[in-house]
This record gives structure tokens, sequence and C-alpha cells, in this order.
């Protein structure tokens, strides 16, 4: 289990607990007119809960496979000669997800991500996810997108 899943499952169980759910589906009720501090309580089956979480990020090897398959389609190159630079974590500090592009407005939020750098024919290309796991090229000014160097520019953002 990623350490997001589990996060998410750890919240989930706290949540429920904060409800009065038990982790089998259990609900404790007290009856109307009963006092505050009774110890006597009914138990009615609830309904069933999951903890995923349909905006859960999928996980690492998910978005790499669509930026490896996006770049390929791109470049009109198999797969197998797309190289992994880098796949890691980020805290995007807003909407745009470290792409902006001129005349958008983005919402001024830190969203959680994946940055995911890829290699072909020298070069290299840089691909961003939000929490809805959705990856996009955040390309350069050249022709292809890609970038001659590592870190492309807005690495470390």
């Amino acid at each position: 289990m990623s350490l997001r899943r589990a996060a998410l499952a750890t919240i989930a169980a706290v949540a429920l607990a904060a409800c009065g759910m038990a982790e089998d589906g259990a609900v404790a009720t007290t009856a109307p007119g009963d006092a505050a501090d009774s110890t006597t309580s009914t138990t009615v089956a609830a309904p069933e809960v999951t903890t995923t979480l349909e905006n859960e990020m999928p996980d690492d090897a998910e978005l790499i496979q669509s930026a490896v398959h996006d770049l390929s389609r791109r470049l009109l190159v198999p797969e197998e000669t797309i190289e992994l630079v880098e796949a890691r974590p980020v805290e995007w500090p807003d909407g745009a997800l470290g792409c902006p592009q001129e005349g958008q407005v983005y919402t001024q939020a830190i969203v959680p991500g994946t940055q995911v750098l890829l290699r072909a024919d020298g070069r290299v290309y840089d691909y961003h996810a939000g929490a809805d796991g959705v990856v996009f090229l955040c390309a350069s000014d050249e022709k292809d997108g890609g970038y001659d160097f590592v870190p492309p520019p807005r690495f470390d953002q």
C-alpha cells in the first residue's frame, strides 16, 4: 500500500470513529430521551463505506505509463526507447500545476501531484499531474516541447 493510500485509510478510520461508526460498518445509536451518559445502545447495520476516494492519485506506475504512452505518440517513437529520468511527488503552488499558461486564472491553493521526467533521443520531457492523476506535458517553447538539459526549467517549483 502506498503512503498516500495508507494515509487516506487512516483518515477514513478516524472519520468513521468520529461519526460513531465502527470499521465493520455498525453504528451505535441511543433512543430518544436516553441520558447523554447512558451505556445502553443498539447496533444497526450501516451502509458499506469505502475508503477509496474518487480523486485519489493513481500510483506512480500508472502516471509513468500514461506519460510514456503520450510521449511515444507525440514523437512517433516506440515506448521502449523512452527512459524514465525521475518520478516524484510534489506540491504544486497553485492550480497551474507548475505549468502556468498566459491568460489563464488558477486556484490559489497547494495542489498535491506528481512530476515525471522522461528522456527520448537525448531530450528531456517534463510531465505534470495533479490530484486527479491526469498527466500532461508541461512543454517548452521548442517545437517538440522538450529540453536539451536536466533539470528543465520549473523543475523545483
